[in-house]
């Protein structure tokens, strides 16, 4: 990974660890799915200030003409070896385990896939779910994490994450869990990803 500005930042914080992954992620899941190209992940580089990572840049042009399943199968790839790059840095710097740390990319996965449903609803579940195990396949993550599916108050059906650990944020703010925290209770975690769910589809 290249940064072209600044350093690489601590993860103290829930921003220091996830920032460095979310904008690649998005990049590849939206690429796939919503544009059909590939983005090369290995000309990133990122705009990193303190805490923050704030910006991208990739050289060249995303690649088209690839299949669905070669499309996800080399981005996949790509972000776990991203993952794995990133890992080895902050741990010269501050110790972070492993497999929470990877977790936290499957979360951001599963949290593309429910994205992806508010985005464009006419989608099957069967075919979140396949993108889901697909993309988690690619990035050698399968079981550390999956989605599940709760009932709205419209009736609906909708796709939350099923998350396998915690991020830790609760340790800023002591007892204040996200919404999908599996140190919750089920009922309790169920009840903060419906209200969520309705919540972040209607500000779509």
């Amino acid at each position: 990974m290249r940064h072209w500005r600044g350093n690489i930042p601590r993860p103290g914080r829930r921003s220091g660890r996830t920032n460095l992954l979310w904008q690649p992620a998005y990049l590849a899941f939206v690429g796939v799915h919503f544009g059909g190209v590939l983005a090369d992940l290995s000309t990133m580089s990122q705009h990193c200030a303190g805490i923050h990572a704030d910006g991208y840049r990739i050289a060249g042009y995303p690649i088209a003409g690839l299949s669905e399943n070669e499309m996800i199968a080399q981005a996949g790839a790509q972000l776990r070896s991203l993952a794995d790059d990133l890992l080895l840095e902050i741990n010269a710097i501050a110790r972070l385990k492993r497999v929470p740390a990877l977790r936290l990319l499957a979360d951001r996965m599963l949290g593309l896939v429910t994205f992806a449903q508010r985005k464009r609803p006419e989608l099957a579940s069967a075919t979140l779910h396949g993108w889901c195990e697909r993309w988690l396949a690619a990035m050698d993550l399968t079981g550390q994490g999956a989605l599940d599916s709760i009932m709205l108050a419209d009736g609906c059906e909708a796709l939350i994450i099923a998350r396998k650990g915690c991020c830790l944020d609760y340790l800023i703010e002591p007892r204040v869990y996200c919404a999908s925290c599996p140190k919750q209770p089920d009922d309790l975690r169920l009840k903060h990803q419906r209200a969520e769910t309705e919540a972040l589809m209607r500000a779509d």
